[in-house]
């Protein structure tokens, strides 16, 4: 991924903003960041800020060493054209929102996923994602992952665990919410599978990555 980026370890907000600056300075497009595991809020949204004056459609962003991207933490953000996220667990609600200019999500080790946490990609052609075992929001009662609009995932091709199990959306009573769960049933031998369909969605294709 990326071959021609250097990886920058990058810990505290000043770090992170400094590094950006110098790889756009030097016309970098592929960018790669060594996070702490325990980034949070502070961290991501200070990327979010770096890369707020650059040109749209333009970064590939990889993430290396944090566990979640939190709730806001790269919405609207355009420069970015593709992100890799190889050890995030979570990600949180309008993550990525608004990203409209970002083709390609590729995070194998995800497992829970909040509310249009990619809604509004327009753009959006690959999303890789882990076995997922929580998700919240369902495309039905509005809240659903990538958004409202039924038909952008038409044109998305879905990469899932060969693991992962069917979901099933049901009603929480504490969180006041939809949340889709595993049923046990194997997704990659079911009916859903065969239509192209995953958590209610339409996708133009599903594939197990090995």
């Amino acid at each position: 991924y990326a071959l021609d980026a250097t990886v920058i370890s990058a810990n505290s907000a000043e770090e992170i903003k400094s590094a950006i600056k110098q790889e756009v300075a030097n016309s970098k497009t592929a960018i790669m960041l060594n996070l702490a595991s325990d980034a949070g809020d502070n961290e991501i949204k200070t990327i979010r800020e770096a890369f707020k004056n650059v040109q749209d459609a333009t970064i590939d962003l990889t993430l290396i060493g944090c566990k979640e991207i939190p709730a806001d933490g790269l919405k609207e953000l355009k420069a970015l054209k593709s992100i890799f996220l190889p050890d995030v667990t979570k990600i949180g609600m309008n993550a990525l929102s608004r990203c409209v200019y970002l083709e390609e999500i590729c995070a194998p080790n995800v497992s829970a996923i909040d509310e249009y946490a990619f809604n509004r990609c327009d753009y959006l052609k690959k999303v890789t994602l882990g076995e997922l075992t929580d998700v919240k929001g369902d495309d039905e009662h509005g809240g659903g992952i990538f958004g409202l609009d039924p038909y952008l995932t038409q044109n998305i091709d879905l990469e899932l665990s060969e693991n992962q199990e069917v979901m099933k959306s049901e009603f929480d009573e504490n969180s006041y919410q939809y949340i889709w769960k595993p049923t046990g049933e194997k997704y990659f031998a079911s009916p859903d599978y065969d239509n192209g369909i995953f958590l209610g969605y339409q996708f133009n294709s599903v594939k197990s990555w090995e």
